[in-house]
């Protein structure tokens, strides 16, 4: 404070602290009060996000909505939602997420690899080989 900090890029460093560290309970605490001052704080919410998706996926795809509304073609967050909704089983709706990702970010095998892996849970064989042909 005698630097004359914001104190809210304190408290998100501090939340940075603890999810390297792997204090995901710390770091949300962090990152909550943080996003009280600054609600659209974009680099907190994707920190919020990765910290809750931990072990709180209904918390992360609430976090990722709110980054989805400030920016709705981010393919990073279009394809981290999928990930979070292929852990929770519904592989389905992930590769909605993985194919919008992948209209923004055509080049990023990333999301072709997922949604090719969310194919293939579901038995969809042919579209497995479409994206890994891809």
């Amino acid at each position: 404070m005698s630097y004359k900090a914001k104190i809210n890029n304190l408290y998100i460093i501090l939340g940075n602290s603890y999810l390297f560290y792997k204090g995901y309970g710390n770091a949300n605490s962090c990152y909550n009060f943080a996003l009280k001052n600054s609600p659209d704080n974009y680099l907190c919410l994707k920190n919020s996000a990765c910290s809750y998706a931990k072990y709180y996926y209904s918390s992360a795809l609430k976090t990722l909505d709110k980054l989805l509304n400030i920016n709705m073609n981010d393919s990073l967050i279009l394809c981290y939602y999928g990930e979070i909704l292929c852990n929770m089983g519904q592989y389905s709706k992930a590769i909605s997420y993985y194919t919008k990702a992948n209209i923004f970010d055509p080049e990023n095998t990333h999301n072709l690899n997922k949604r090719a892996i969310a194919y293939y849970t579901l038995q969809d064989y042919n579209k497995v080989l479409l994206d890994l042909d891809k």
